[in-house]
């Protein structure tokens, strides 16, 4: 069991990494579009994570290697929580343009219906 647990922590530390990486990259666009999809499968891998801690030895119990990635994984979920926050107003301006947005587009179809009930 420990060994499934150190191939999944090796690979939710990889995701990780690459999606603070891209986020940091990406900080002056506006391609959040992505996001969701890794977010959604960083998620499905934390899910998975948080299953197999379940089983998890006692830290005495445990290997060495085992150890050095729980801690990489600490410092990695520290990091991903650092990289959301940053992310978190961003996201919430884009979605009062979209609120907006929305709005407008209400607006557009109340003042369209009154135009064509007007004309009948």
């Amino acid at each position: 069991m420990e060994t499934t647990l150190l191939q999944e922590l090796r690979i939710a530390n990889q995701a990780i990494t690459r999606f603070v990486s891209e986020l940091a990259a990406t900080k002056t666009s506006s391609r959040h579009q992505s996001y969701s999809i890794h977010v959604e499968s960083l998620r499905r891998q934390l899910n998975q994570i948080e299953e197999a801690f379940r089983s998890v030895a006692p830290p005495g119990l445990r290997s060495a290697e085992l150890n050095e990635e729980l801690t990489t994984y600490a410092v990695n979920l520290g990091l991903l929580k650092k990289a959301i926050e940053e992310l978190e107003p961003s996201l919430k301006k884009e979605m009062q343009l979209v609120k907006a947005a929305i709005a407008r587009l209400g607006a557009a179809s109340k003042w369209s219906e009154s135009l064509r009930s007007l004309s009948k």
